[in-house]
């Protein structure tokens, strides 16, 4: 494993499988999976426990996507996934789209990434039905609102 990385499992137990998610040794925002993730990945399995078929073929967007926890969960349960974040973060989300292709796959799922920065338009033909955000204002200067306004207004 590249000496820049470090993994951490995250267990989707209503599947029986687990998500490989590299997060990087330094680095800031984008760079490992936060706690709020976690969370709101773990929400999702609880929805996905009461109704298996709620995210089957589901259009979701997920704005700030860092390591792609949240985004790769509802992809492993069947949801179409568009994951963004900034040019900087793409790398590292590649990484693990590619490190979990196998379990989405298997699951009945798609996910792939595009660059997103806040304040521009992002040019998709991808109509969401859910958009997922966890963590994302942690500095007071982030404009949240062109991003949602943009996948809302369509």
């Amino acid at each position: 494993m590249d000496d820049q990385y470090f993994v951490r499992t995250f267990e989707i137990d209503a599947l029986n499988t687990s998500l490989k998610l590299y997060q990087k040794c330094e680095g800031d925002v984008g760079c490992v999976v936060w706690d709020a993730s976690i969370v709101l990945a773990k929400y999702l399995e609880e929805i996905y426990k009461k109704n298996s078929k709620q995210f089957q073929n589901l259009t979701v967007v997920e704005l700030g996507s860092g390591a792609g926890c949240v985004g790769l969960t509802a992809a492993c349960f069947g949801a179409k996934v568009l994951l963004t974040d900034l040019s900087s973060v793409m790398p590292l989300l590649k990484k693990n789209l590619e490190a979990n292709y196998e379990a989405i796959k298997k699951h009945n799922g798609e996910a792939h990434a595009e660059v997103l920065e806040w304040g521009k338009i992002i040019h998709s033909p991808l109509q969401p039905v859910l958009i997922l955000i966890a963590d994302c204002v942690y500095y007071k200067e982030i404009k949240l609102s062109k991003p949602l306004s943009n996948w809302l207004g369509r």
